[in-house]
């Protein structure tokens, strides 16, 4: 086949145009291993010239690396380490799958490839279909990592293990089918025994049986193949939870407890509970089955054991979730539910909606999760979002997001806006049934029977006509201008340096984290050419020096940034301020640095934070030692719960202690305590209205959590319910509040404990 040799140059080339997959890394190699493998198994015999085998193997390769000189690549040995581990090892499974046809059925070669190639698949298929694992391994393919918006992938032991193992039995195979007779025998059969006649067959087949066990052995063991009751075994305990009034459960949650506290435990049920009766609600409809929710302790039990690490994720046609849990109240639990419960209406066999019954529609998929979750930024849900974001000129064409990868072309923030918004508007004007059918058909005009221009036309109008203010815009920019994570330079080396900062961290060793971002900086310089180099990374590389004990280099780096070239916002001088103000850790240079900095459209979260640091630090001695020790940002060996605890005691009386303490405390067994403490102090917080408004939240979020609904909209109305956050949160612990009652009037929680040995 005269094709093969230069069909992944080709391909290379083609690459360069995708953003994402234009230099050497994991993305690219993903995409060439397989095209590689199969052109080996095609076009590669015997005979071969060598000059065949360098373009195929170094054709793509030269390209990649040529590419370099335009796209930054800030790893370029890593890219190394994923082309040997994928593409040239797919090359070597791919020869073996050609020898192997060409044993078995000479005439029908290509054809026998091709089935090899897909039979092979149906393992990892099937496996991807009935478990959790979202990760797969295949020969012809290497590492798939699951999750699309990971961003620190790199190469690991399991990768390199399963390598070893699966090409060895690839090799085996071909050695065992090749090695029969001179002459050709009349059948498949015949070839295999003839072949198990010879000793070198039959070491071959030896050798083919080790590694097909050794594989199915090794796979649990090696961490490439994970099942779902390996995970439910980590995760032992499970929280049954009835909420419809029938026998069977209508969610079981998986976690492992550990030193968790039965109140925590049932505050967790709680919590999905509460959005499970608020997504009845708002699709009209439930699974008819029960949703299985699976916590994972942290992140790196995830991915080890389902492969999403910073993802949240769920896998609808199991009516599965996989996360750890955000904590009470907060709306990425909904998101995720949202998704299997979208599927009672998407088609099989993945229970996601598909543009043309065939292709997953990622704008509905997400849109319909956000529809669902409706987050609140700031007071601002996603239609104000996206109206900001219009205004700004900042949203892509609708048409764009609905192109087949159009959706992944932005940042995760600007397509899940606008989708979300889109399918809201279509859900509150249409009704629950167009959503249904949205869902069923993944078809907007279909279901709405309005042509899709003027569909979309008419959301324009709705949302251009929703009132904003300057300082909701200056926020927008902020958020929607950062590029999707395919457009950013160097994006998966800037995830990798920060996962092994963090572990650099954890094991008390800061000057080998401040190496680690120390020479992706350079990195990232020797490609910018003068231009500047993202605050991101800037940021991080200030935060590793005031780590590392050099804070007066961390003050200088982040000084440059405000006097340099590079144009920076008001948001972004603003976190730099920040930044210097709790690397300088003196009070009248912070405070200074501070009020700066509160001075621009930051969140409410960050402008109380700002508030606190301030107050504090003219505090007396025990208040300010609490902003040294735990409220700065480089304070991160100090435990935040030990030092504010100590100041408790010693500042029992001060309203912003009181404040942080039952911020803290406010969900556990001592909240009721604490929300006392705090109305006690409520009239010494109105001196600051951001810290009385977001006290008056806590105590109505403890009423709604008490079933006392009237509590929350007196409350509100003592913070001002025209104010746009206070009108967010006074809807979402309204309806919580109605949920807590519904909860409230009959048992409907089960928590199961794992099994001893002695009870076994």
């Amino acid at each position: 086949m005269w094709l093969a040799p230069i069909l992944p140059t080709l391909t290379a080339l083609w690459l360069c145009r995708i953003p994402g997959f234009d230099l050497l890394d994991y993305h690219a190699c993903l995409a060439l291993a397989p095209v590689m493998g199969l052109c080996a198994a095609h076009g590669i015999g015997s005979r071969t010239s060598p000059w065949t085998w360098a373009l195929l193997v170094l054709g793509p390769l030269a390209i990649l690396l040529g590419n370099a000189w335009w796209v930054p690549n800030c790893a370029p040995m890593t890219g190394l380490a994923f082309y040997g581990l994928g593409p040239l090892l797919s090359v070597v499974v791919g020869l073996c799958i050609g020898r192997i046809a060409s044993a078995l059925a000479p005439t029908r070669m290509s054809r026998t490839i091709w089935l090899i190639a897909v039979l092979s698949m149906v393992p990892a298929a099937v496996h991807f279909l009935r478990h959790p694992q979202v990760f797969a391994y295949h020969g012809l393919v290497g590492w798939i990592g699951g999750a699309l918006y990971e961003d620190a992938l790199a190469p690991h032991a399991t990768y390199v293990w399963f390598r070893l193992v699966d090409t060895s039995t690839w090799v085996a195979a071909a050695v065992w089918a090749t090695h029969g007779p001179s002459e050709k025998p009349t059948s498949v059969r015949r070839t295999l025994v003839a072949a198990t006649r010879m000793a070198r067959g039959r070491f071959a087949l030896l050798w083919l049986i080790c590694g097909l066990l050794v594989g199915q052995l090794a796979g649990a063991a090696g961490g490439w193949r994970v099942d779902q009751a390996d995970i439910e075994r980590e995760l032992a305990t499970a929280i049954e939870l009835r909420l419809d009034g029938g026998d069977a459960p209508n969610v079981v949650i998986h976690l492992r407890s550990g030193k968790k506290q039965p109140w925590q435990l049932h505050l967790i049920a709680e919590d999905v509970a509460v959005r499970w009766l608020e997504l009845r609600a708002f699709f009209g409809t439930a699974p008819g089955k029960s949703i299985d929710v699976y916590l994972y302790p942290d992140v790196a039990a995830k991915r080890r054991l389902m492969g999403a690490a910073r993802v949240e994720m769920a896998k609808p046609w199991l009516r599965q979730v996989h996360m750890v849990w955000p904590g009470w109240g907060r709306t990425i639990t909904r998101h995720e539910l949202a998704h299997v419960f979208a599927g009672v209406d998407a088609p099989p066999p993945f229970a996601v909606p598909l543009r043309g019954g065939f292709w997953p529609d990622a704008l509905v998929i997400e849109g319909l999760a956000v529809a669902a979750e409706w987050p609140m930024r700031s007071g601002l849900d996603p239609h104000h979002w996206s109206a900001a974001m219009r205004r700004l000129r900042l949203a892509p064409p609708m048409s764009d997001l609905m192109a087949p990868t159009g959706f992944f072309r932005q940042s995760s923030a600007r397509a899940y806006t606008l989708a979300g918004s889109l399918l809201r508007w279509l859900r509150d004007t249409h009704g629950a049934g167009a959503l249904a059918k949205v869902t069923r058909d993944g078809d907007l005009a279909a279901a709405t029977g309005v042509p899709l221009p003027d569909l979309l036309a008419s959301w324009a109008q709705y949302v251009d006509a929703l009132p904003l203010r300057a300082v909701d815009l200056q926020r927008a920019r902020a958020r929607f201008e950062r590029t999707g994570l395919f457009y950013r330079p160097c994006s998966l080396e800037i995830g990798r340096c920060r996962e092994r900062a963090r572990a650099a961290w954890r094991a008390n060793d800061p000057q080998r984290a401040l190496q680690q971002w120390k020479v992706l900086r350079q990195r990232v310089a020797s490609h910018a050419k003068g231009r500047p180099l993202g605050l991101d990374i800037e940021l991080a590389y200030a935060f590793a020096l005031a780590e590392a004990g050099q804070g007066s280099e961390a003050i200088s780096a982040l000084s440059a940034q405000l006097s340099g070239p590079g144009r920076l916002t008001e948001l972004q001088r603003a976190r730099i301020n920040r930044l210097i103000g709790d690397v300088q850790n003196k009070p009248s240079s912070s405070l200074r640095r501070w009020r700066s900095a509160a001075q621009a459209p930051l969140s409410d979260g960050e402008l109380r934070l700002l508030l606190v640091k301030q107050q504090l630090a003219q505090s007396p001695g025990p208040g300010r030692k609490l902003v040294t020790d735990a409220l700065l940002a480089t304070a991160s060996k100090v435990s935040y719960g030990k030092a504010l605890a100590q100041t408790r005691r010693q500042l029992p009386n001060d309203p912003i202690v009181t404040y942080l303490y039952a911020r803290r405390r406010r969900l556990g067994p001592a909240g009721t305590r604490a929300a006392l403490d705090l109305a006690a102090a409520l009239p010494a917080l109105t001196t600051w209205p951001l810290l009385y408004r977001e006290t008056l939240r806590m105590l109505a979020e403890r009423a709604s959590r008490a079933a006392m609904c009237e509590g929350v909209w007196v409350l509100a109305e003592a913070a001002g319910s025209q104010r746009p956050e206070v009108g967010a949160w006074r809807s979402e612990l309204t309806e919580r509040c109605a949920q807590m009652r519904r909860l409230h009037i009959k048992p409907w929680l089960t928590v199961v404990e794992p099994r001893t040995e002695a009870e076994d």
